[in-house]
């Protein structure tokens, strides 16, 4: 996957930094890696950064630098608090830099997000006086379209001037070390929010909070948040007490008011939530996290695994449409919002949860529904020069879906 790269001096040097710190201060002390299989397979953190130190070119790091999930569980339980993640994410942008990484593994996420930044999935939709914005992301539109439509009738019936915005926050890409496509990308989308008078971003995906929250100057609140702290008009309270654990995103391991927000909803609904050891900060990846399954879709597997044997056979309630997605709705796991607007539903495992390729149709459906509403501000992505033969082939079918009434 990697190829060595001829002169390591190319590489930059804020790069090199963080790895250097990371052999230095490192305890070896083995706690992170007890947890991690990861780092089980292929040592400390330390070791690892003078591993590449020592190394001529770096490439065996290079390739266990995308093996990690970055999920940051190393962090929380670092007795020294250092972040072994961001160093791996420091070596992922250094192989993308040098020309030394081999992203064609990766090309079905980053065709998805290349798609949610498209003219054909983007859109805008700003009231009068918006100040604020509902981004529910890219799997919560296509997974959930309805509820995601309800999600926002409730912000507004909150503040009926709050936009909506359909759009990738290119997470992939920032993850995969891509940082001027991630910044090019994220910065033209906030640099018109800001330019229209957008200061707040109410999230509903933990990716998104994590990439707004890390790389804006808006205020940044969840969903969540908002929907434990007022009242929901048609919110079902005949739960019936079930138990439930709760699947907390590795995006939000550090998110402590989202974490307690989610468990608020919850009890209000009228389930018991069942404590378990690996939540919170201690969380445990699903197995998506930093795309790592792509290279080695057994560990992600493996992550998948732990982490439904941690919910002792409980049905586990999650924040993450992704989460959901890949631990497996059919085995009765969920997503909050399918408990807060059908609770039954959510609890009998039969919550509507769409697929691919329909999820694709559904996030065209619901810019086709917002499109008809009432706004003083309304965008598409401005379409890229380049277009692809696939891509101009996926615009003529969308074209067609779209004349003969499908979407």
């Amino acid at each position: 996957m990697f190829k060595a790269p001829e002169n390591t001096s190319h590489f930059p040097t804020p790069v090199i930094s963080p790895v250097s710190s990371m052999a230095e201060n490192c305890a070896r002390c083995g706690t992170c890696k007890a947890l991690c299989s990861f780092l089980s397979e292929n040592g400390t953190p330390g070791q690892i950064a003078a591993a590449y130190l020592a190394s001529a070119q770096g490439d065996d790091q290079f390739r266990l630098a995308f093996e990690c999930s970055l999920c940051g569980l190393c962090t929380a339980v670092c007795p020294k608090s250092l972040a072994p993640s961001a160093m791996f994410l420091h070596l992922r942008q250094a192989a993308v830099s040098a020309g030394t990484a081999d992203l064609k593994r990766y090309h079905r996420i980053l065709g998805y997000e290349k798609k949610g930044c498209s003219r054909t999935f983007s859109f805008y939709s700003l009231p009068l006086g918006c100040t604020t914005v509902f981004f529910p992301g890219c799997t919560l539109a296509g997974t959930r379209p309805a509820n995601t439509l309800k999600t926002y009738e409730y912000l507004q019936h909150q503040d009926s001037a709050t936009g909506i915005i359909l759009h990738c926050c290119t997470k992939p890409s920032y993850d995969l070390g891509r940082q001027a496509h991630f910044e090019s990308n994220f910065f033209e989308m906030t640099d018109y929010l800001t330019a229209n008078g957008i200061t707040t971003v109410v999230t509903a995906c933990p990716s998104c909070h994590r990439i707004f929250k890390d790389h804006s100057s808006f205020k940044v609140v969840s969903v969540y948040q908002l929907l434990a702290q007022t009242p929901i008009p048609y919110l079902v309270k005949d739960a019936g007490k079930p138990k439930v654990v709760i699947q907390d995103p590795c995006q939000a391991r550090f998110d402590r008011p989202t974490q307690n927000a989610v468990r608020t909803l919850a009890t209000h609904m009228g389930l018991e939530v069942k404590a378990v050891r690996h939540s919170g900060a201690h969380t445990l990846c699903c197995g998506e996290g930093g795309s790592a399954a792509c290279l080695n879709p057994d560990r992600g597997n493996a992550w998948a695994a732990k982490r439904k044997r941690s919910a002792q056979s409980l049905p586990a309630m999650t924040y993450c449409a992704g989460c959901v997605n890949y631990l497996g709705s059919g085995e009765g796991n969920f997503h909050v919002l399918d408990l807060v607007f059908d609770a039954k539903a959510a609890l009998s495992g039969n919550a509507r949860v769409a697929r691919p390729p329909v999820t694709y149709l559904n996030r065209l459906r619901l810019k086709k529904k917002l499109a008809k509403r009432p706004a003083a501000v309304t965008r598409e992505r401005p379409a890229e020069r380049k277009k692809t033969i696939s891509g101009r082939i996926s615009g003529i079918v969308l074209g067609l879906l779209s004349a003969i009434g499908l979407i």
